[in-house]
């Protein structure tokens, strides 16, 4: 996905970077929260 200056610049892409980065972390808060679920179970 290539993005130009105009889009960087807008608020419209930072928000959705955000939204983005937030998912990936909370993917991979619950990968890590499963993992220890399963070792103790």
């Amino acid at each position: 996905m290539v993005m130009d200056k105009k889009e960087i610049n807008s608020p419209k892409a930072t928000v959705n970077f955000l939204v983005w980065i937030g998912g990936v972390f909370m993917l991979l808060l619950f990968a890590l929260l499963a993992h220890f679920v399963w070792k103790v179970f």
